[in-house]
């Protein structure tokens, strides 16, 4: 059996370094950004929430055998899943896994925004320029934080299935 605990935050406030440093233990996998598994049955892409009517008892058994696979993956007994929008989604979170732990991680509300607008031009330039190679290389980089092929395949398939890196206002929500 393994446990789960989620780093809740806002975009560009630390989570990712956090979980980076937790997933060094020993004992820890830190399960990047896994939006692919938690908007999988998800009918609304344009928003970071996902309404509870859309999560049934189905859609509870996938996303934990999602995480099971994970974890005997890993081998390790905590999952540590970080993911900016599931701050929007506590609810679901805590319904999937109503035994998961929660770690709420703040910064200066100063330097996130700074950090957002920096991101946000990064992005914006791919975007105007229309720069694939730039695109393929933010993907590609997004990917390899997946330390499992079956989860690069998943993110792979929800991407190409919903357009959502080529959909530039996905890609600069």
């Amino acid at each position: 059996p393994f446990q789960v605990a989620f780093i809740i935050g806002s975009p560009r406030s630390g989570t990712t370094i956090l979980q980076e440093i937790l997933g060094a233990h020993p004992q820890v996998s830190h399960f990047y950004e896994p939006y692919y598994i938690w908007y999988y049955y998800v009918s609304d892409t344009t928003s970071d929430y996902i309404p509870h009517g859309e999560i049934g008892d189905q859609e509870v058994e996938w996303i934990r055998k999602q995480f099971d696979r994970f974890y005997k993956l890993s081998g390790k007994s905590l999952i540590v899943d970080k993911l900016p929008e599931h701050a929007f989604n506590i609810p679901i979170l805590a319904r999937v896994f109503p035994e998961a732990k929660f770690i709420h991680i703040m910064r200066d509300g100063r330097d996130v925004v700074l950090s957002i607008k920096k991101e946000w031009e990064k992005r914006k330039g791919i975007v105007e320029e229309r720069s694939i190679g730039r695109l393929l290389k933010t993907a590609t980089d997004m990917f390899r934080r997946q330390p499992y092929w079956r989860f690069r395949g998943l993110a792979l398939w929800h991407e190409l299935r919903g357009n959502f890196s080529l959909d530039p206002r996905r890609y600069l929500n």
